[in-house]
């Protein structure tokens, strides 16, 4: 199998396993793409092209809505949590569908945006839909894990239970293996 989702929960080390993934592929010698959404300082989310390590700011952290669901205007798109920037969806989406097929394509994240409002990484969605890069991972949270086994039934779930997931080697050379 060359097509994996990759959930578990909040905080569970998700992204930090793709930094790995990307990391051990590149040492390898792979081809990348993707994008890969980084915390910083728990208040803004940064977008990495993973083609180019080119990242632009993605969103800040709503201090005064987090509880108020905002489906957003033309400019923005919000979730309970953040306020994103259309201009870095619509650059990341840009970068999405000019990289070359990879031998590796990452998506994290793929959440509420994508799955239920299609905006978002929507050039990310529709390329795993494609699967036209040798083998891609997607993020997916465990409450949209139903939503992801039904558009990419042919794809194998990975549980990454915490920080210092003892399966994370395993995940990793049973991936690279397949790239």
């Amino acid at each position: 199998m060359n097509h994996y989702i990759l959930t578990g929960k909040r905080e569970a080390g998700k992204t930090r396993f793709c930094q790995i993934l990307f990391r051990a592929a590149v040492a390898r010698k792979m081809t990348v793409a993707g994008i890969l959404t980084l915390t910083q300082r728990e208040e803004d989310l940064r977008a990495v092209d993973l083609y180019t390590e080119e990242s632009r700011r993605l969103a800040i952290f709503n201090r005064t809505s987090f509880s108020v669901e905002a489906p957003g205007d033309d400019k923005t798109s919000r979730t309970k949590q953040w306020t994103f920037d259309a201009s870095t969806l619509s650059w990341g989406n840009q970068r999405i569908r000019k990289a070359p097929s990879s031998n590796l394509f990452i998506l994290d994240e793929a959440g509420i945006l994508e799955f239920e409002r299609d905006q978002g990484w929507t050039a990310g969605m529709a390329r795993m839909d494609s699967q036209t890069d040798h083998c891609s991972v997607v993020v997916v949270r465990p409450e949209l894990i139903n939503q992801a086994r039904k558009r990419w039934s042919n794809s194998e779930i990975l549980y990454i239970e915490e920080q210092k997931n003892l399966r994370e080697e395993e995940f990793i050379s049973q991936i690279l293996g397949t790239c």
